[in-house]
């Protein structure tokens, strides 16, 4: 009987062992921040129409992405630059009376717009406004290479967890041991609409300084999650 319990009392200590082990880490998070200009931009832009024949509204809508098409490669805009975006038709019904009827066709064309000339963007949503485009969903802001700032990011990342952890084990009255485990994650700098002024084509067609973007400053930040030994302070 008093080996059971030898037994059961050697178990708890080794228990109570293992647990204090698994308690001796200390986790933090990290976070780091870095600005950059951005060098690409995409616009999202297109043409929209409802009329009584699918046929009509379909040819309606072609016309003006082709009278855009050729007025953006004209102001410059390759080709390759230019992309459908989405496109559709279905019909529009009228629920007013007790049996549904269609009472029209609604046509959707939108062209992807890229380019390198940040200050052009304005420019470009008039050139196509001009041309026929009723609709514009979206302006966006990339960089081509964000691989220095996303090395600082980190960094910064690091040295935040780092400081952090500093602080939390002296705070703690503990002692900082070896770094068990990292993880990290970078965001992919856009700005998706970034500052834009006037979007509306009647606004583009009526305010004789044009269409007013603004692509402001990308933010490329890094989180990292960092696990490290603790123990008791010596002395």
């Amino acid at each position: 009987m008093n080996r059971i319990i030898a037994v059961f009392i050697a178990l708890a200590m080794m228990l109570t062992v293992f647990a204090f082990a698994d308690e001796s880490e200390l986790t933090v998070k990290g976070t780091g921040t870095v600005s950059m200009a951005a060098d690409i931009a995409t616009i999202t832009i297109g043409v929209q129409n409802i009329e009584t024949d699918v046929a009509t509204a379909q040819a309606v809508t072609n016309e003006a992405i082709n009278s855009m098409l050729t007025a953006l490669t004209e102001a410059g805009v390759a080709e390759s630059d230019i992309a459908t975006g989405s496109i559709y038709i279905y019909a529009e019904y009228d629920y007013s009376e007790a049996v549904e009827r269609i009472v029209g066709y609604r046509a959707s064309n939108t062209l992807v717009v890229r380019t390198r000339d940040i200050t052009s963007v304005g420019n470009l949503i008039d050139i196509a406004f001009a041309a026929g485009a009723n609709t514009l969903e979206d302006v966006s802001f990339y960089a081509s290479d964000a691989s220095e700032a996303s090395e600082q990011a980190l960094r910064n990342a690091v040295a935040d967890a780092m400081n952090r952890a500093a602080i939390v084990a002296d705070a703690a009255g503990v002692s900082l041991g070896s770094i068990l485990t990292i993880e990290e994650s970078i965001s992919t700098p856009s700005d998706s609409n970034g500052r834009m002024f006037a979007m509306a084509a009647e606004a583009a067609a009526e305010d004789a300084s044009g269409t007013v973007v603004q692509a402001g400053q990308l933010q490329v930040t890094a989180n990292v999650t960092m696990t490290y030994e603790i123990s008791e302070p010596r002395g």
